[in-house]
């Protein structure tokens, strides 16, 4: 029998022997006794019996949906009771009748077209195919005569959102715990599998642009005010002993398989330039396997660009000094195989040299003092338009990353004057954070973008909530040239193309430009001689992160990726450390040469032959 489940997974089961092929990983699981829900679909060995699996993935279903809708909440129950109805037969109470397969026709169909999120939408959609497909298997049951075969197996369900988030952090879980109240279960999860929980609660959204819920009703589910309310109730800390549920959760235990590796100190040194999210991340988890990282930044204190980019309207810089400081004075993070007689914290194997800038004089004496060099000193230039008449030397020619800075380190805006005339060219978040700052000192302010509202790349609640400031929107206007008098900006001229057919020139009479079209990275540091493959004024960098130099690792807005995201660049610190112990400690490993995004699926095979992932992926 061959089982193919939409383009990427393929079941064989020839002969008493299962095998199971992942195309797309080019890896096998070698135990039948699993059947995984992905984006992909159902895997599962041919010979099980369908009602006894689809009564172990409702029941799933029933317990772990988050309860943001009824549907989802009462109806996986409801179809999980049905379901223990028809796989109990005629054995208990009497035979069941044929109407038990209506109802679940009828309530999974209702739940596919209602339900609000892909996670119990999956789970219908499963029982729906397999009603259709293995109808015997149910008929047979109903009638007392099937003698299924059942398996001891796990069923895991990743929703969209989750398989979106670079962490897999179990965003279901939070709405889950605020339904059912258990709100200290889902802070733990967020304290436990977050390194900054209280900053990525207010600044990722990272699986927004993968929610269902915003393909069904328009907008995603608000996840940062969720997470921010989770994080911000103030519970007790949730003691070891009643963080049972969340520890033994499939979800958590991927999310901390996927990126811990085991604590061993070692003599092996990293230095990192940059004390922003990716950096930072990078000298936490190195710390975690027992190196010892050295960061260095030009700031007098850690944050990088969160700090000085991110309107605090968004990012409390409190809550990130609160978040950052609480993570390093922490114990470092064991697992049952690690040697926990001694209690180590982070700040223990990380030294900070802040205000020291790297420049093409020091940066050879840095990289020679450490067995490897992490690079994530982020964003720090500004992309120029390369139109007639720009000039950053010319007054009221404003610099989005410089304005940003001044706002968020000084505490106010002194860069313009109030009441001027401001036009802002881009459409990302960095435009419209400075739209809105140049608003509220009473500047007339408008944002001039090429495109339409909808191809934005701002956040839509960004949008809305400028909009509602009083900050005005011009769309498909192209930038041309800039005209100036006597060192001083006077007007800009555009190309309105409202109407393809009939092109027309715009002149707008201005005080001041802020040209927020994107970011490079500033690499005048880097010395010629390294020879670093850089195109388009980004490094290039490999499936590791490694710059065309052997000792050299680049993460965050500084590489070729752009994550852009904090969540992304947090993500990319982490893998930075690991694929950094892989070639130093290679033996720790049973494929060093795996790339750390391409576990996934080895975790959760792993986990459901109840084996420790630690053990086996990392060794020891």
């Amino acid at each position: 029998m061959e089982y193919k489940i939409e383009k990427s997974l393929t079941f064989h089961h020839p002969n008493d022997s299962a095998e199971l092929k992942i195309i797309e990983e080019k890896q096998r699981l070698a135990d039948p006794i699993v059947a995984i829900r992905t984006k992909e679909g159902l895997i599962s060995r041919a010979d099980i019996c369908q009602v006894d699996m689809m009564l172990h993935l409702m029941q799933y279903a029933a317990h772990e949906n988050c309860g943001y809708c009824s549907l989802g909440r009462i109806g996986t129950e409801v179809m999980y009771q049905n379901l223990k109805a028809v796989a109990s037969g005629g054995s208990q109470n009497g035979p069941v009748t044929i109407d038990r397969l209506k109802v679940l026709e009828s309530l999974g169909a209702d739940i596919l077209a209602g339900a609000l999120c892909s996670f119990c939408q999956l789970a219908a959609q499963m029982v729906l195919e397999s009603l259709q497909q293995h109808r015997d298997h149910y008929e047979a049951h109903l009638a007392g005569k099937h003698d299924c075969r059942k398996y001891d197996y796990n069923i895991i369900h990743f929703t969209n959102c989750q398989l979106a988030c670079p962490l897999k952090t179990d965003v279901a879980f939070f709405f889950q715990s605020l339904v059912t109240e258990n709100v200290r279960e889902g802070k733990a999860y967020l304290q436990l599998t977050n390194i900054f929980p209280k900053m990525l609660a207010t600044v990722c959204g990272y699986c927004k642009g993968n929610c269902t819920y915003k393909k069904t009703q328009g907008k995603p589910l608000p996840i940062e005010q969720i997470k921010g309310y989770v994080c911000n109730i103030p519970t007790s800390e949730v003691p070891l002993h009643e963080q049972t549920l969340v520890l033994d959760r499939v979800s958590f235990k991927i999310t901390n398989a996927l990126h811990k590796s085991q604590y061993q100190e070692t003599d092996k040194t990293v230095g990192i330039i940059g004390a922003g999210p990716a950096g930072l991340a990078a000298a936490i988890y190195l710390a975690q396997m027992g190196y010892r990282a050295t960061v260095f930044d030009s700031e007098p204190t850690w944050g990088g660009t969160m700090r000085a980019g991110i309107p605090e309207y968004r990012l409390d810089n409190d809550a990130l000094a609160h978040d950052v400081q609480t993570k390093l004075n922490s114990p470092i993070i064991r697992t049952a195989a690690d040697d926990q007689t001694q209690n180590i914290n982070y700040i223990d194997r990380i030294n900070f040299s802040f205000n020291t800038r790297i420049t093409t004089q020091n940066f050879h004496p840095i990289l020679s003092g450490f067995d490897r060099l992490i690079l994530a000193s982020g964003t720090l230039k500004n992309r120029l338009m390369g139109i007639p008449g720009e000039d950053y030397k010319l007054s009221g020619m404003i610099d989005p990353l410089l304005l940003m800075k001044q706002v968020n380190v000084e505490g106010y805006l002194k860069l313009i004057e109030p009441g001027a005339r401001v036009i802002v060219i881009g459409g990302g978040n960095v435009a419209i954070d400075c739209a809105r700052e140049a608003k509220r000192i009473g500047c007339d302010t408008w944002i001039y973008y090429r495109r339409t509202p909808v191809e934005m790349p701002a956040d839509e609640e960004e949008y809305e909530e400028a909009l509602h400031e009083g900050v005005q929107f011009a769309f498909k206007m192209w930038p041309q040239e800039i005209k100036s008098r006597n060192g001083k900006v006077t007007h800009m001229l555009f190309t309105d193309k409202s109407d393809p057919d009939n092109p027309k020139e715009v002149t707008v009479g201005v005080d001041y430009i802020i040209t927020a079209v994107g970011q490079l990275p500033d690499l005048d540091f880097l010395p010629a001689d390294l020879e670093l493959n850089i195109e388009r004024g980004n490094l290039v960098i490999d499936d590791f992160l490694k710059t065309s130099n052997q000792r050299i690792y680049a993460v965050g807005d500084l590489s070729w990726n752009q994550p852009k995201l904090v969540c992304k660049a947090i993500h990319e610190g982490i893998e930075a450390a690991l694929a950094i112990d892989r070639e130093l400690r290679p033996g720790r490993y049973n494929d060093p040469h795996e790339p750390i995004t391409r576990r996934l699926i080895e975790i959760a095979r792993l986990l459901y032959q109840d084996k420790d992932p630690y053990q086996e992926i990392y060794g020891g």
